[in-house]
């Protein structure tokens, strides 16, 4: 009968050779180790790597994050997988300094788990993260497009929901919970709202849940009062309170589609409480703060985003969303919500300087939008809002005033009271439109006598 065992070390006397830090023991370079191995890889398969057996599981905390130098097994798991970061990574357009942390971080994941291993936890990668020299994100990235993620995380916005569901009561929780469900995935009869939309539905009527709690178990035992007086009440993060009021509206008129509440207690309300107050009318912007922004020194995405807001009162969801296809410089044209606009020589100009930039910057960003940064270039989503704001940081003017004054200037310009044209030249509804063309030509009353 032929013996069969294991060797076994003292404890912690391996950790400090690693294939980083060969130690003293004179032994050949792990280059011609990884050379040899790399040529045995065309006959092993990843189902059945030669590994040898682990006797347990240490805590991830207590595993070495460099694979040990005399670890043949994980040395050629890891050769193995290597070449995916230069093939995914320049796919991606990834930065040498983003490929070198996604290689730093695959090291950790093959020495903190057996070689040959088919699929990878992703909150167990995820806890490879030091903040600086590993690239957690884009390796759990990689090892989805190679096939080996188990995605056990929690969903992030499940969490987010947790969270500002967990002080109120068993019953109004489950409510607000399949409410707030039915807004984010839809149903065979209701679309689905975008994350800001339902995100703010529910921290708008979040405060009033919470005063209802103290008395209340159920939103059975809402009714119209408590409506009224929740209303009437300041609302915490500003705002005219139609917000409030919508998503109020639209919780118990889900409610009363599922049968749990007797009657809508949101209908019929008083006029007084419901109405909207009256819009602000845009107003120009002083001559002093537009010279402040002519004679200002800016980057090339930013001069970008002032020439698309103050020359074409492009919005912020417009400037977000605009992609590199959109725009045709050859023909000089650019395309923004299916519509066909010109390009001026200011806006060529810009555009042209942005794109130089950005192929000097991230020449192999396959991001699909014409503005990204540094931490959208890796991947295909758009630019923040908050960061689109900061492009006027310490003007007097907001990109918000700077868009309402190129409206009223071409308002100005029109010289006749024409809301339809305003509204087909920058993609308004016909009431926006219209209070545009009130503030700068006056209320017009289609009852009054012409002659007066």
């Amino acid at each position: 009968m032929q013996a069969t065992g294991q060797q076994l070390f003292i404890g912690d006397t391996q950790r400090r050779i690693t294939r980083h830090n060969p130690g003293r023991v004179p032994r050949k370079p792990v280059e011609q180790q990884l050379v040899a191995i790399v040529g045995k890889l065309h006959v092993w398969r990843p189902a059945a790597w030669p590994v040898q057996g682990e006797l347990f599981t240490l805590p991830i905390g207590e595993v070495p994050f460099r694979i040990l130098r005399d670890d043949e097994p994980r040395l050629a798991w890891f050769a193995h997988l290597e070449p995916a970061v230069a093939r995914i990574g320049g796919a991606k357009g990834w930065s040498r300094d983003v490929c070198e942390s996604v290689m730093l971080t695959l090291e950790a994941v093959v020495a903190t788990h057996e070689a040959g291993t088919p699929s990878y936890s992703a909150s167990r990668v995820a806890l490879l993260a030091d903040g600086c020299k590993r690239n957690v994100t884009r390796t759990i990235e990689l090892l989805d497009e190679l096939g080996r993620l188990d995605e056990d995380r929690a969903d992030r916005l499940d969490q987010w929901v947790e969270r500002n569901l967990a002080c109120l009561p068993a019953g109004i929780r489950a409510d607000v919970a399949d409410w707030v469900d039915v807004l984010r995935h839809g149903n065979p009869r209701r679309r689905p709202k975008s994350e800001l939309t339902w995100k703010n539905y529910l921290l708008q009527v979040r405060p009033t849940l919470l005063s209802w709690s103290a008395g209340y178990e159920t939103l059975r035992e809402i009714s119209k009062a408590e409506i009224v007086a929740a209303l009437e009440t300041p609302t915490p993060y500003g705002g005219d309170g139609h917000t409030r009021l919508t998503a109020l509206r639209s919780l118990f008129a889900f409610l009363k589609t599922r049968q749990k509440v007797f009657a809508d207690p949101s209908r019929r309300l008083d006029r007084k409480i419901t109405r909207r107050p009256e819009q602000k009318i845009p107003t120009r912007l002083p001559a002093s703060a537009l010279q402040a922004i002519g004679q200002g020194e800016y980057t090339a995405a930013t001069w970008l985003i002032i020439v698309l807001t103050g020359h074409h009162a492009l919005g912020a969801v417009h400037i977000l969303t605009l992609g590199v296809e959109d725009v045709d410089l050859p023909n000089r044209r650019f395309t923004v919500q299916g519509q066909l606009r010109p390009l001026d020589d200011l806006t060529h100009q810009a555009v042209q300087g942005y794109l130089d930039y950005r192929n000097r910057r991230w020449p192999n960003s396959t991001n699909p939008h014409l503005l990204i940064t540094q931490q959208t270039a890796h991947h295909e989503g758009p630019v923040s809002r908050w960061w689109l704001r900061t492009a006027l940081r310490g003007q007097e003017a907001s990109l918000d005033r700077l868009r309402q004054d190129r409206i009223l200037d071409e308002v100005e310009a029109t010289g006749v009271r024409d809301p339809l044209h305003i509204a087909a030249i920058f993609g308004l509804r016909p009431d926006t439109a219209q209070r545009y063309v009130d503030a700068i030509h006056g209320r017009h009353d289609p009852t009054a006598n012409p002659a007066t």
